[in-house]
């Protein structure tokens, strides 16, 4: 709660701050945003295999969220009466990517693909740095993939603040989506109240138990 009420008094400045205390990188205004040319850069680190399999992960997820959408259509007579449903997308999103010692282009893909399909006009994007302020290149490329309209180099509880709120340089979003660990996840509860979240996300860890009957290839 303390770190949401600085962000919302002190923007840019707090966000800079918590940055440099929780990831080690001394964020400025210049370096919040990723800009298209670090993005393009991205693409030197990653195969084409990696590429392939971001695409194809969108294109199944677009498949799943086009036919959800249509489900969710109503046209129908009763008793002379004509009844509709229709949906009408939000403005815009901001999706929480984890990040920092590892990539997770899955869960980028799986939060941004549904709002590119229901028409969102603005997807936002934080994930956190590393300690030299590099983002994972995977989860940019997937970013690119996707059609992220602003990606930044922020993460933690600071992030889900400046998503709900805004600052100087950051326009809040009309939802905010996406997993997190604990400190995320107590951010999006406590923002809850002002802007809608998507749930507050437990433990994804799987555990695979087999002896030596088991078929490695399945």
């Amino acid at each position: 709660s303390d770190i949401i009420e600085s962000v919302k008094r002190g923007g840019n400045i707090s966000l800079f701050q918590y940055t440099k205390s929780f990831d080690g990188f001394p964020l400025n205004e210049e370096s919040m945003r990723i800009s298209p040319e670090e993005i393009q850069k991205s693409y030197e680190y990653i195969n084409e295999e990696e590429i392939e399999a971001i695409k194809e992960a969108r294109s199944r997820l677009e498949c799943v969220s086009k036919r959800l959408l249509e489900s969710i259509l109503v046209d129908i007579e009763f008793n002379g009466i004509p009844i509709s449903q229709r949906y009408s997308p939000l403005e815009s999103i901001g999706c929480y990517v984890p990040g920092g010692r590892a990539g997770y282009p899955s869960s980028l893909i799986m939060s941004v693909t549904p709002a590119k399909c229901a028409g969102i006009d603005r997807i936002v994007v934080c994930t956190p740095p590393s300690k030299q302020g590099d983002i994972n290149p995977i989860t940019l490329v997937a970013a690119d993939i996707c059609g992220v309209d602003e990606i930044y180099r922020i993460g933690g509880a600071q992030a889900i603040a400046a998503l709900a709120y805004g600052t100087e340089s950051i326009e809040p979003v009309s939802k905010i989506v996406g997993p997190g660990n604990k400190y995320v996840t107590a951010a999006k509860r406590a923002v809850s109240q002002d802007v809608p979240i998507d749930m507050p996300a437990g433990p994804s860890e799987l555990l695979i138990l087999a002896d030596e009957t088991a078929d490695a290839m399945l």
